[in-house]
């Protein structure tokens, strides 16, 4: 709840980028109970290390909901002044010595209840950084010409541009807990480079209540630099030329600032680095900003990247057949029917809750984070929260579509797309409402078949919250005959998904009948199976199920004569559907799996002995109706 309406950090460019680590540390820092901890902040000079300090201020204020202090202290003020410095901090008595002519505060009791940011504090001397130490240790401290001491609670918030390991005392870095390193300018990514010229070109704008004309090529110019003041640098740069294209718009009187290559300077020693992928920036030459208008972002001017990502099963799957089929013999009607019922097997087997491994990565922050507020919104159709397995695989999905939309819109596929919604379509509402989403947030028009997937995929998560667990004292077994026949089928419908609910008895040629027997039975035992579901192939196997409920008194479901369907289809029901025994009894029977159910110690599969006269007449109908009598009872 904290994270969505405290959104402090947010509104800081490259948050859940290149900042996102040392936000996440500032933000367990300033929360952790009771009091948060102390944190250093280090990086260049200009990378913003007092603007995230107070932002981690108005974050803690927010979150308790009142005025928390803030006090700023450049410890470089008082470097060569040890006394002064003392006095500073921790206040003053009347007379404590010449020119103390009254009681002073210090910073420090100024501080109580919140943070004191030290800024620059590698210039505080050795002995400066063991004045310190009373108050990190036991919160208390003693002005100068005092004799008694004071309670503080305070926390101290340090930054430097210097080493440290080499700057400061081992027994000073030992009380501050949390280290932050904020990257420089050059180490961010180039939307987060591009964003913050925008933001300060934006703010000039502002000011002057004027618009800014900044040609692409100048953007180019900017960001090539490699400042070693860092954002602060940039800021004053385009300020300074905002102020040079300010004065020329007054010469020429004209409305707009003008900002070309009449501000790059061809003699320039600063370093500088060709920036990668500035051929994606737009086909536009010029690029304007509007007064108070907030329209012109990195994102926009950048060209939608070609996804990196590997297509997911959905599209791969769906566009590998799809062409297949294309250049068969294959009918047109056909082509659609085969299709559309591969689309519904993908999502037979829970696919999109399973963990490949293989997590995306991507460096455009942005686009990742428009993923996010579609997982979020796909999240309020739901009623709890996706795992990160779902998510990561619904991200490479979103991958996919992306690039789907890319390469295949003059495609053909978009032609057969239309006709590829499957027939029933659950959640239909919800599922359009979240495309719209989708193409609201990427600003594509999504394929038609998207609406299949979004409903399957709702019918699958909604169906995914209600999975029976099977109970710890309930056992699925397979026994077929074959050196690896009965662990290759279990272990493949484990794997496919995801649990480890099978174990298996294979039954080589040389073992026996009773021996398998006697396996099944120690494996009841040692896991205290309160009822059993067994699957066997033929032969002798098919009576386990009536020997088993008679020696241990317990519920046996067996399924004959198995194959791997009647394997993965029983799965199916017992993880998404129900457990119930006689719910499976039904099911699986109307599926055409030879199921039947072993009461506690009572038989339902009894053997017959009939002796007859071949010459009888009419006997074969007798028999029938005897066995069905009996198959009733």
């Amino acid at each position: 709840m904290l994270e969505k309406t405290n959104n402090v950090f947010e509104k800081i460019i490259g948050y859940n980028g290149s900042l996102k680590e040392a936000i996440a540390k500032l933000k367990a820092a300033v929360l952790y109970p009771p009091f948060g901890l102390n944190v250093m902040l280090t990086g260049e000079p200009g990378v913003g290390k007092t603007m995230i300090a107070e932002a981690a201020h108005k974050y803690l204020t927010n979150s308790r909901g009142n005025d928390i202090p803030f006090v700023y202290f450049n410890c470089s003020e008082y470097y060569n002044n040890p006394e002064l410095l003392t006095a500073h901090l921790f206040g003053h008595m009347k007379g404590a010595y010449t020119g103390a002519q009254t009681d002073r505060i210090g910073l420090i009791e100024k501080a109580n209840g919140g943070f004191l940011f030290l800024d620059e504090v590698h210039r505080l001397t050795s002995e400066g950084q063991e004045k310190l130490f009373t108050v990190i240790d036991r919160g208390i401290f003693s002005r100068v010409g005092e004799s008694q001491s004071h309670s503080v609670n305070v926390r101290f918030i340090c930054a430097t541009t210097e080493d440290i390991q080499s700057t400061m005392l081992k027994t000073f870095l030992r009380r501050i807990q949390v280290v932050v390193h904020l990257p420089s300018l050059f180490e961010r990514p180039i939307e987060e480079r591009l964003e913050l010229a925008l933001l300060f070109l934006q703010q000039e704008s502002n000011k002057v209540s004027k618009p800014i004309d900044v040609s692409n090529a100048f953007l180019k110019y900017m960001l090539e630099r490699n400042y070693t003041g860092n954002i602060g640098q940039l800021k004053s740069n385009i300020q300074f030329i905002c102020a040079q294209a300010y004065l020329d718009s007054l010469t020429d009187k004209t409305d707009t600032i003008r900002i070309d290559n009449r501000f790059m300077k061809v003699d320039d020693n600063m370093e500088k680095t060709p920036v990668e992928g500035f051929n994606a920036f737009t086909e536009a030459e010029n690029i304007l900003l509007i007064p108070d208008q907030y329209s012109i972002t990195a994102e926009k001017l950048l060209r939608k990247p070609v996804p990196e990502q590997k297509k997911d099963i959905f599209y791969s799957f769906l566009l590998n057949e799809f062409i297949k089929l294309r250049n068969s013999n294959v009918s047109y009607q056909e082509t659609l029917s085969i299709l559309r019922k591969k689309i519904e097997t993908i999502f037979d087997y829970g696919i999109y809750q399973k963990d490949d491994g293989n997590q995306v990565q991507t460096h455009n922050f942005k686009l990742y984070d428009k993923m996010e507020v579609v997982l979020s919104y796909i999240e309020e159709f739901i009623p709890y929260k996706l795992n990160e397995a779902t998510k990561n695989n619904l991200r490479n999905h979103f991958y996919s579509l992306l690039s789907v939309v890319e390469e295949n819109k003059k495609d053909d596929f978009f032609l057969y797309s239309g006709q590829l919604i499957i027939n029933k379509l659950d959640y239909y509402e919800e599922a359009k409402k979240i495309c719209e989403k989708i193409e609201e947030e990427f600003q594509i028009k999504c394929p038609p078949t998207e609406l299949s997937f979004i409903s399957m995929l709702l019918r699958d998560l909604l169906r995914g919250e209600n999975k029976s667990q099977l109970r710890k004292d309930c056992g699925v077994v397979i026994i077929a005959h074959g050196q690896s026949t009965a662990s290759s089928m279990g272990e493949y419908a484990n794997h496919l998904f995801s649990q480890q609910i099978i174990q298996a008895i294979n039954i080589p040629i040389e073992q026996s009948v009773n021996d398998t027997l006697e396996f099944l039975k120690k494996l009841v035992r040692k896991n205290k199976y309160q009822k059993l579901i067994l699957m066997v192939d033929i032969g002798s196997l098919l009576y386990f199920g009536n020997i088993i409920s008679e020696e241990f008194k317990i519920e046996v479901l067996m399924i004959k004569n198995i194959n791997l369907l009647s394997v993965l289809e029983l799965m199916r029901e017992i993880i998404y559907e129900s457990t119930d025994f006689n719910y499976l009894l039904s099911v699986m029977n109307d599926k055409n799996h030879q199921t039947v159910l072993c009461r506690k110690g009572g038989y339902r599969d009894k053997r017959v002995l009939i002796i007859t006269c071949i010459t009888g007449i009419g006997t074969a109908l007798k028999i029938e109706k005897l066995l069905n009598i009996f198959r009733m009872t």
